[in-house]
């Protein structure tokens, strides 16, 4: 579904996050997990990205000694599995 400017303020509400329930909880409360964004943005990164994929590897391997780690990605970052999988 895609959304207009148009449509947004039939969006907004008079209420605030929080009054709706929302917040933001801190790292150490208990949770399902840690959502990462694998780094795939084109112009986001220099080299490809090549340096981003092996930090992001490290970072994923050691939150995942802990705890589920959900990583997004696109078609590239599926294929770049194998940076996940060196031990």
């Amino acid at each position: 579904m895609k959304i207009s400017k148009a449509d947004c303020p039939e969006m907004i509400k008079d209420t605030t996050p929080v009054q709706d329930g929302f917040f933001m909880p801190g790292e150490f409360e208990q949770h399902q997990g840690c959502i990462m964004i694998w780094p795939e943005r084109p112009g986001s990164w220099r080299n490809g990205a090549k340096e981003a994929e092996t930090a992001f590897s490290a970072v994923i391997r050691a939150i995942a000694a802990s705890e589920t780690v959900y990583v997004a990605a696109g078609k590239r970052g599926l294929t770049m599995q194998k940076h996940l999988r060196k031990v």
